[in-house]
């Protein structure tokens, strides 16, 4: 539908007419519908020249071109701005602005307004534009009567109760019927009618005699209000233009008919102007467009054949070879390189060509319990014993880490020594404490501060040693180790889903099974994995760590220097859960800033100045700060340590000397600083226990009081052992006697003793281990050990795809390949085929996954791409738009319609789509499924074949998810927005920035907590040892936060569901729904008088249906919930189409 020049209009209906009014019209909207998505009204002005002014109504939104500026919801707006499901961008000819439910209006900045409307919306239109129903003949109808333009424009005025404005009046010539001849104007005929003869083929294309008399009507009313003598140009160009868009639109083309002297038209950098572009042209940014975007052409300034638009870098036209690349969200000409320190990329032609380099690995252990591996998989493990850290195949390198609980709760563990073993030397923390600079068998230690002690040793590996404020460890080892370590730090193979790989053999699912197989001590208990929230102990700590760890986050911080280097995420997760979990919330807040800025460091970027106003500085040099200068300084009975026990300087007899000492009455601790009975520390057994903190060990539990224990509870000494056992004593075995410490038991048989210190206990006689349950047996009975439970010789699991089987204590394992994963859900969250987690908002379209790929050499089979919908007030997605392309069709999918379009009609369908449960199931031939639950869930599965040939928001399928989030253009991002945003369709659409939704709205976050906890809870507490519940407890709890009170429970739903779904594909069925929590009504289904449709929540076996009706299913992945049907024995096959049970006759 069009309006242009002298007041003509033109309908959906191709009726055309005039109508000169300079009110306030409804132009078209959105009618005979529930729901009104749009409405457009137009202002003509009276003044200038017919410019148009219009208001448009989308969703919601509210845009405003008035002659005062451009206005979107009353504020002024940027170009390009996108918002919910709009567009709005100045494409140079056109001020134009595209929606998702199917519309694109176009403004030439002047008087010309065009609107095109997607199929969806016929015979639902009402105002100047029409209907919209096809027929020509009733457009300007009313209750069945003819009506005259002029009747039918004022009939769509827009009363505007602060001006008024009168109605066009039935004496005014202009709104005569078109067809009406006018002497005055026939002058004119001769001269449009050559003008518009010269337009190519458009005369026999679109009804050339309309516009010779819109023509003949523009000059004439052009005559008598203009003393211009060159009528042409100035009064026409309006009309031609429409002429010339309508032709194109009918496949007509007209041809170059534009000159210097006749409506030229220009461009901006060295775009020429079309008739008839491809407004789908790839760009730079977006080199693919072309393949999944398709428009009709349209006029406007495109670039010449054979060059591209370069968007990332000014908007200029350049050969494609020379497109830059974007990197860290900086832009890089054509051949600019950079380098991290695995590779070197250089930039050819629009992405990134890069040389991998031999990288070295890093493990990290902080804050007591997140263990980075040196595949960079990230996990959580509340040990309390001795564990290999790491250690090399020949055991000439071991890093065992003492993990102990430091506080009243089992979350709270700390790592509290360490030892180191390079070759033959062996070093304990105690060590790592002296200022010095040793250097032996090629290992060197020494103190680069108060803080850290570094270990180098010529074997490629180095050590730091954080001491404090909290110890931390992490290990670096050269690319010489690859797939030779193993340990909690895992076996550095660039693959982090086998990182649970224990020395049996097979691969663990949870984190606490994997920490356990890795002790080295008998005695030890099992950890179990721990699911509580620590902030949701304590309101005060809760506001404590929201204010100070969202520092991180800030944009305006100092950290923000970073935030393109390493994504502060995680460490915002790590900051709440420490600080909250911490007894002194200050020490774990500055600890893993402290982390944060290490990494940075590593990283390249050093921050300055973050500690001030946050975690303070440290004393001056001099006289350190709590001492004070004295002509003898007591030595005897001044540490903490006499508090408790003797001191044993006091028997050294040596004259007092000069310097500086505790002041009376103040003790030093072993900081070295002097400190009041109230602030000294304790020991027990070697352990440093701090001022009012607490410990617990077997049956004894003691704070600290003025440097003196008080404990409750007893020490536990066993004298008596059961048979066979005998007691090992330790104090009377001499030095160098090897303890208790080393009994092995079945766990912990294969690992090599690590001696620290000798324990006395209960040992097994020689050749018997200990059994997990108190007694002692043969080594070779003992069972394989896999998730927490025993197996006996024989006894096989499954692990994935792949299949186990218990031998002599270890597990053989298939290697088949096993199919990709990819999973969307709610608001956002992505989990890769690899493995990787991410939460990734953006309201453009993106893709999801193809194998359109760089490093697929087959011809590619399939595109995905997805698009946002959002809803209500809130940010949050309430359905996806899902595109899915392949060779020879496509297919489109909105809240729950399903359009297949055949772009290639004589090609056999290569695909088929079925319902299962709730969801759209789509299968090809080639392996890729497709899965959608109509809501905002969607499920990607891809056959092994697609192993490193797919890309997109999925990753590559490779089996490493470090390099998950490769951009379009070939770079490793670290931040996921710039990651993300790479694949996005629509160059021009906006990037979104990511806000936590629960931050303030404190009493939606709680009441998130208390539903979400379900995940958590003992319902799913089978699920919990294969699936950790954690990330889907977290994305449930900011879901419920940005969802609005309307989607709440759907918001809910749908992250409860994909925790099932995850279970249900490891083998647990959980029936978690009930009437009152995500009721599914099944009932719905049923035909009157009966009851064939049942809720199954993990599926049905394969139904025998009437497109299957041997009831063979091939490889179901895994079933999906939802209703199913359950037929009676006299018509047991089900009917896809009529979704009813029938008779074989009757399919």
């Amino acid at each position: 539908c069009a309006t242009w020049g002298n007041f003509h209009f033109h309908t959906f209906d191709h009726v055309k007419f005039t109508f000169p009014g300079t009110c306030t019209y409804v132009f078209a909207s959105h009618c005979n519908d529930s729901y009104q998505d749009f409405n457009i009204q137009i202002r003509r002005s009276d003044k200038d020249s017919f410019v148009i002014y219009f208001t448009v109504t989308i969703d919601g939104v509210i845009l405003e071109v008035k002659e005062s500026g451009i206005t979107v919801n009353g504020n002024k707006i940027p170009m390009p701005f996108s918002l919910k499901s709009i567009l709005i961008e100045d494409t140079c000819t056109y001020f134009q602005v595209t929606s998702k439910l199917g519309l694109t209006l176009k403004w030439n900045w002047a008087d010309t307004l065009l609107l095109d409307l997607e199929e969806t919306y016929k015979e639902k239109i009402c105002g100047l534009c029409g209907n919209y129903d096809g027929s020509e003949k009733n457009d300007l109808i009313l209750d069945g009567y003819k009506m005259h333009p002029r009747q039918f424009g004022n009939f769509h005025k827009v009363e505007d109760p602060s001006q008024k404005c009168a109605d066009v009046s039935p004496d005014d010539h202009t709104g005569r019927h078109p067809r009406r001849k006018d002497n005055r104007c026939s002058i004119y005929v001769s001269i449009c009618k050559k003008l518009m003869s010269r337009f190519g083929n458009c005369p026999k294309v679109v009804p050339f005699d309309d516009y010779v008399e819109t023509c003949t009507e523009d000059m004439c009313n052009c005559a008598v209000n203009s003393t211009h003598s060159d009528l042409v140009s100035s009064c026409i160009c309006s009309t031609l233009n429409q002429y010339s868009r309508d032709c194109v639109l009918r496949k007509g083309d007209p041809g170059e008919w534009r000159t210097k002297e006749l409506c030229y038209q220009e461009c901006p950098n060295n775009m020429e102007y079309m008739e008839c572009g491809n407004s789908c042209a790839d760009t730079c940014a977006d080199p693919e467009r072309s393949k999944i975007c398709k428009a009709p052409c349209t006029d406007g300034c495109f670039c010449p054949p054979g060059t591209i638009l370069d968007d990332l870098d000014g908007k200029k036209c350049i050969p494609r070879d020379s497109c830059p690349c974007m990197f860290q969200g900086k832009v890089y000409p054509s051949g600019g390189t950079y380098s991290t320190p695995c590779q070197n990329c250089t930039c050819k032609g629009g992405h990134w060509s890069c040389i991998s380099l031999p990288c070295s690995g890093s493990c990290h252990i902080d804050g007591g319990f997140h263990i980075t591996t040196f595949d960079n998989k990230r996990f959580n493990f509340h040990g309390n014993c001795h564990y290999v850290l790491a250690k090399n195949t020949d055991d000439t390198i071991v890093v065992i880490g003492e993990i102990i609980q430091c506080g009243t709760s089992k979350t709270m563990t700390c790592l509290k020594n360490v030892l180191v073993t390079l070759g033959k030397t062996v070093m304990h923390t105690s060590c790592f404490l002296l200022f010095f600079l040793s250097s032996l068998d090629g290992i060197t230690i020494f103190r680069q501060s108060t803080f850290f002690t570094k270990i180098l040793s010529s074997a490629g590996v180095q050590i730091r040693v954080q001491m404090k404020p909290v110890m931390q460890l992490s290990i670096t080892v050269d690319h010489s180790f690859q797939n030779r370590t193993s340990g909690l730090c895992g076996n550095f193979n660039n693959i982090q889903t086998d990182d649970f790989r224990t020395a049996t053999g097979a691969v663990e699912d949870s984190a606490s099974a994997f920490g356990n197989s890795w002790k080295t001590r008998a005695s030890c208990f099992d950890v179990e994995d721990s699911f509580e929230d620590p902030c949701s102990n304590s309101v005060d700590k809760e506001k404590f760590a929201q204010h100070w760890c969202a520092l991180l986050s800030n944009t305006s911080s100092v950290f923000a220097a970073c935030h393109s280097v390493v994504d502060p995420s995680v460490y915002i997760k790590k900051c709440m859960y420490d600080t909250c979990n911490a007894e002194k919330s200050e020490v774990a807040l500055c600890s893993v800033l402290s982390t944060y800025s290490r990494d940075c460091a590593s990283a390249g970027v050093s921050l300055r100045g973050w500690r001030q106003g946050i975690c303070g500085m440290y004393p001056s040099e001099e006289c350190p700060e709590t001492m004070v200068y004295n002509y003898s300084v007591k030595y005897c009975n001044q540490s903490c340590r006499s508090l408790d026990e003797p001191d044993l300087l006091c028997k050294v007899q040596i004259p007092p000397m000069e310097g500086c000492g505790c002041p009376e009455g103040t003790y030093l601790n072993d900081e070295e600083q002097c400190v009041t009975p109230e602030d000294c520390p304790c020991y027990y057994k070697g352990k440093i226990v701090q001022p009012g903190n607490s410990f617990q060990e077997d049956k004894l539990m003691c704070k600290c009081i003025q440097g003196r224990l008080d404990c409750i509870g007893e020490t536990v000494l066993v004298k008596d052992c059961p048979a066979p056992m005998y007691y090992f004593n330790c104090s009377s075995a001499g030095p160098g006697a090897i303890g208790s410490e080393c009994q092995k038991s079945c766990k912990t048989q294969d690992m090599h003793c690590y001696v620290t210190e000798c324990v006395s206990g209960c040992m097994c006689p020689d050749g018997l281990v200990l059994d997990g349950s108190g007694g002692c047996i043969p080594k070779d009975q003992c069972p394989c050990v896999h998730g927490g439970h025993f197996y006996k010789p024989g006894e096989t699991i499954k692990v994935d795809c792949n299949t186990c089987t218990c031998n002599k204590r270890q597990w053989n394992c298939t290697d088949k390949p096993c199919k990709g994963t990819c999973t969307v859900y709610g608001n956002g969250h992505y989990m890769s085929f690899d493995g990787e987690k991410f939460d990734f908002l953006g309201d453009c379209d993106y893709i999801l996954a193809q194998d359109f790929c760089p490093n697929n050499m087959n011809a590619g089979t399939f595109r995905i791409v997805i698009q946002n919908n959002a809803c209500g007030k809130s940010r949050s997605i309430c359905s996806l738009k899902i595109t899915l392309i392949f060779e020879s069709s496509e297919i489109r999918l909105l809240e729950g319609r399903i359009q297949e379009i055949a772009t290639d009609s004589g090609a056999e369908k290569n695909y088929k789509v079925d319902l299962r449960g709730g969801y759209i199931v789509i299968e090809t031939n080639q392996g890729m499924n497709f899965m959608w639950d109509q809501k905002t869930t969607v499920v990607v599965h891809v056959a092994p074949s697609f192993q490193g040939k797919v890309c997109g928001l999925c990753g590559d399928f490779d089996g490493r998810s470090r390099n998950d989030f490769t951009t379009r253009g070939q770079s490793m991002e670290m931040s996921i927005q710039e990651f993300g945003n790479s694949w996005k369709i629509t160059s021009t659409c906006s990037n979104i920035n990511m806000t936590d939704p629960c931050a303030d709205q404190p009493f939606k976050s709680a009441l998130g907590q208390k539903h979400c906890s379900i995940i958590k809870s003992n319902l799913f507490e089978a699920c919990h040892s294969k699936v950790n519940p954690i990330p889907y407890y977290e994305s449930c709890v900011s879901d419920f936060c940005g969802c609005d009170s309307v989607g709440d429970c759907e918001c809910f739903c749908t992250s409860v569901a994909a925790y099932a779904r995850s279970c249900s594909r490891a083998g647990v069925c959980v029936n978690w729904r009930t009437p009152a929590i995500c009721p599914v009504f099944c009932d719905y289904y049923n035909p009157p008088d009966k009851h064939e449709w049942f809720y199954k929540p993990c599926g049905a076996s394969c139904l025998r249906t009437c497109r299957n009706p041997q009831g063979k299913c091939g490889n179901l992945l895994y079933s999906l919930e939802g209703c199913y049907p359950e037929c009676s024995p006299d018509k047991p096959y089900f009917d896809e189409e009529t979704r009813e049970c029938v008779s074989l006759p009757s399919c």
